[in-house]
């Protein structure tokens, strides 16, 4: 629809932009002298006779660009592995977050991580908090200053999803170290080992622009690995045995063994008894 160097007369090649020719079209205009009319919106100009390089005269008006907001952008999770008894692991360290609308921050928004297949009860979702990030109630900071909260239902604790509402310090970069500080970990000796989804939700808080605030998804996978745990025994020992007795004495009562990895039977164990003393 335009002239290869319309941009350097100030006109935005946007329908309904048209163009009205005197004559042919040059395949190079840059060399030849040409008339035209612009014409947007009932607005219409006739900048004469002469070459793009000397004058060119236009008619002028005016439009309104409205501002539309758009979503924010997730990418760069993966998969993370877990092992039984671990301490929280970071499940997308690798993650990404940008917006197209360029905003400051997620002023209003806010970032929520949920399992969303195969979670447990001893699933634990939460900030990790040996870099940059703090936990000090329901209030989450990053060097120092609160940049969300953490909802009062929505906290990540036993299979729940974990929510925090974003402040105006929550800045797209600050946002994007967050998501990568969630961690995921389980206070189970007998856990289930099927593979965990989580999915992330970023909310923007509606920061540029007309129409409602705007989310985007992503998701991430948990592996999981069981170790074997120690089994317990616990007894009482007493009794007194008379020199030459013909019975045995049993000195041990209350008896109990249990096996924190749920299993039904021992076998292939052994039982050993010795003096200690």
């Amino acid at each position: 629809l335009a002239h290869p160097s319309v941009e350097d007369y100030g006109f935005i090649s946007v329908a309904p932009l048209v163009y009205g020719l005197w004559g042919d079209w040059p395949e190079d205009a840059s060399t030849y002298n040409f008339g035209y009319i612009v014409e947007y919106g009932g607005f219409a100009g006739d900048p004469g006779i002469g070459s793009l390089s000397s004058s060119v005269v236009v008619a002028t008006g005016t439009f309104t660009v409205t501002l539309v907001n758009d979503q924010p952008v997730l990418g760069g999770t993966s998969t993370a592995a877990y092992t039984e008894n671990g301490i929280p692991l970071a499940i997308a360290p690798s993650a990404t977050i940008s917006d197209p609308d360029l905003p400051t921050g997620f002023n209003g928004g806010f970032l929520k991580a949920e399992i969303t297949s195969n979670g447990t009860s001893p699933d634990q979702l939460t900030v990790i908090t040996t870099g940059s990030f703090s936990v000090s109630g329901s209030s989450v900071s990053y060097s120092g200053t609160v940049i969300g909260t953490i909802d009062s239902t929505l906290n990540g604790i036993n299979n729940s999803a974990l929510k925090i509402s974003l402040n105006s310090n929550a800045t797209v970069a600050i946002t994007q170290s967050l998501m990568r500080a969630i961690g995921y970990s389980n206070t189970s000796d007998d856990p289930s080992t099927t593979t965990r989804t989580v999915t992330f939700t970023l909310n923007d808080g509606q920061n540029l622009g007309t129409g409602a605030s705007l989310e985007r998804t992503a998701t991430a996978t948990v592996s999981f690995t069981s170790i074997n745990d120690n089994p317990t025994i616990g007894i009482t020992a007493s009794g007194t045995y008379s020199e030459g007795g013909l019975t045995p004495l049993q000195f041990l009562s209350g008896v109990t063994v249990s096996d924190p990895d749920g299993r039904d039977n021992l076998n292939g164990g052994s039982l050993r008894e010795a003096f200690s003393s």
